[in-house]
Parts: structure tokens; C-alpha cells; sequence
């Protein structure tokens, strides 16, 4: 929303749960080409007395504290919007989550958006299936929009680098994208792994010393661990409710590292249909999938090459957030 001449600019306050890409993918790049003037507050370590929430407009991003879900509907604000990239329910009901993750789901994404629908909340969703998912909250989709930074890095030549890169809530596809990476190395004596994710995950990845596993980082760390590096980025996601539901950040991730990537067929990859290959959770077809683009110089160049310029024309066409 464009203020009016002569007017204040509109305040918009943004809570996060940490730095994280849902913030960084979906809101701050769009809020930097809005008309307001934005705060982004980490709610982890400012609490709601030092901040002044009376005719703020105040965005959530995925989780919000008890304390700072008390402030907001003790608040006058002048807007209320929540941003949701996850399947909560469907969340609730994996069992391979930790309990502890499932209850910060429940506590901190799932419960605010309950107690907070009498105060006209307006829900923004990542995706077509969480849409449907949050139907009683009338959500509106929006799509991803990078930033500058993340088109920032030229594209790598060819690499024999493979790059998995998996958080918790990932655990279960861990396993297939090792069996998918046992085949490969099994074919190519060169190719290099690089594995990002939950010390959970560790001993899934424990059959190769060409494979480097790492722990997960917090997103600025990673965010500049993965500007440039190239290499092959690999998404494989199971068929699962709680994976349909996601959207293909790691497309951006993958821009950003100027890689080439290969992504799991299904909903969360809708916007990459018809652009770089699409993949089915089978590992023998992605193994032969990834072979024959390390096997083709060109292949590799050209998958790298439409990753890119398929992310940055989400940059370039991200409408507004609905304010």
C-alpha cells in the first residue's frame, strides 16, 4: 500500500522466530520495494514492552511466542497479516518429527493463528495446497521473490559436486537422497558430496569418505555458505502431506550457489515445471538423472542456466504483499 501524499509512511513490523529464508524469500525483498518503513524483529530475543505495536501494521512469520501473541491482542494495531509455509496439521501428525519440534508447531504456528482470527487476521500461504490446507482463513498465495543477493553469483562452470542440504523437518528424505547418492558415487570416483543437515541425520551418510557432512547452520551462516560453489543441488522430497505442502525454495538456494539442480516432481515444485527436470521418489531414476547431467557438460550448463533464469523472474515479477 502506497501512502498518500503528505502522509506518514506506513509502519510495518515483521515478527520472526530467528532469521530464516521464509522471511527473507517471501516478505523483506517485497517490503523493500513497498512504500513503508519496515522493522524486522526477532522475537526471541526482543520482548513486546521494548517495541511500539499501537498502529504497526505486524506481519508473523510462521511462529510467534506466547508473550508476543498476548501483546498483539492486547495491541491496537492497524493491520494484522501471518506469512505460513508449512502443512501444520499434517506436521502435527508425522511421527519421524521430534516431539519437541511438533509442539512448537502446535504452541507457537498453529495455536496464534486460532486465537488470532478474531482480530482480522489476513493469512498469506506459500502455496496452492496450504491454501486449501487454511481454507477457513480465506488465505491468499504468494509466491516466492528473492533478492538481489540471491542472483547475485555468476554461474559455476561443471562440477563434480553433489550438494544435499536438509533441515529437521527433512529427516525422512535424508534416507532417500543417500540411497540416491550411494548410486552415484558407486559410478563416479571423482564426485564430492556435501551434505547440510541434523546431527540426526549423520549416520545416514556414514558409507564414503568422499561425502562431507556439515550441521546445520542458522540462516545467515548458511545463506553465505551457499553464495556461489556451484555443484549440482539436489531436492528429493518422499510423497508425503507434509511435502506437498512445501514450496521449491531450494531453487533459490540453488541460483544463488550458481549450481545446476534436479527437484522431486509433485505440488511443491509447481513453478519449476516445464524447466529444469522434475523427479519422481524413485533413487535409480534419480541417480541415472544425475549421472547424465555430470556426464554433459552442456546439459549441466543449461540446467544451471534456467534455474537462474527462472528464479530471477520471480524476482522480477513478485506483486505486492496484499497490505
Amino acid at each position: 500500500m502506497v501512502a498518500g501524499k503528505g502522509s506518514p509512511r506506513r509502519r510495518v513490523m515483521v515478527l520472526v522466530r530467528g532469521a530464516n529464508p521464509s522471511c527473507d524469500y517471501y516478505l523483506v525483498s517485497r517490503l523493500a520495494r513497498m512504500d513503508v518503513g519496515v522493522e524486522v524483529i526477532d522475537t526471541r530475543s526482543r520482548a513486546p514492552a521494548d517495541v511500539t505495536l499501537d498502529g504497526a501494521l505486524v506481519i508473523i512469520c510462521r511462529y510467534l511466542p506466547w508473550r508476543w501473541l498476548r501483546a498483539l491482542r492486547a495491541a491496537r494495531l492497524a493491520g494484522l497479516a501471518a506469512f505460513v509455509d508449512d502443512d501444520y496439521p499434517a506436521m502435527l501428525r508425522d511421527r519421524q518429527l521430534p516431539l519437541g519440534y511438533r509442539a512448537l508447531v502446535a504452541l507457537q504456528g498453529l495455536l496464534p493463528l486460532r486465537l488470532l482470527a478474531s482480530r482480522q487476521l489476513r493469512l498469506w500461504v506459500s502455496t496452492p495446497t496450504l491454501a486449501r490446507r487454511f481454507a477457513a482463513w480465506d488465505p491468499a498465495v504468494i509466491d516466492p521473490s528473492p533478492g538481489d543477493d540471491d542472483l547475485a553469483a555468476p554461474l559455476a562452470p561443471p562440477d563434480d559436486l553433489l550438494r544435499y542440504h536438509a533441515q529437521l523437518s527433512h529427516l525422512g528424505d535424508h534416507q532417500l537422497a543417500a540411497d540416491i547418492v550411494r548410486r552415484v558415487l558407486a559410478s563416479r570416483p571423482r564426485t564430492r558430496v556435501e551434505v547440510i543437515g541434523p546431527a540426526a541425520a549423520r549416520p545416514l551418510w556414514d558409507f564414503s569418505d568422499r561425502i562431507g557432512f556439515l550441521g546445520e547452520m542458522d540462516w545467515p551462516a548458511y545463506r553465505a555458505h551457499t553464495t556461489g560453489g556451484g555443484g549440482v543441488l539436489i531436492a528429493p522430497l518422499r510423497d508425503t502431506a507434509v511435502n506437498r505442502s512445501r514450496a521449491p525454495t531450494k531453487a533459490i538456494d540453488a541460483a544463488r550457489m550458481g549450481a545446476a539442480g534436479l527437484f522431486a516432481a509433485g505440488p511443491a515444485s509447481a513453478l519449476l515445471a516445464g524447466r529444469v527436470p522434475l523427479l519422481a521418489a524413485d533413487p535409480a531414476a534419480w541417480a541415472a538423472a544425475l549421472l547424465a547431467l555430470l556426464d554433459d557438460a552442456d546439459a549441466f550448463t543449461a540446467n544451471a542456466a534456467a534455474l537462474r533464469a527462472t528464479v530471477s523472474g520471480w524476482h522480477r515479477h513478485a506483486a505486492p504483499l496484499p497490505l
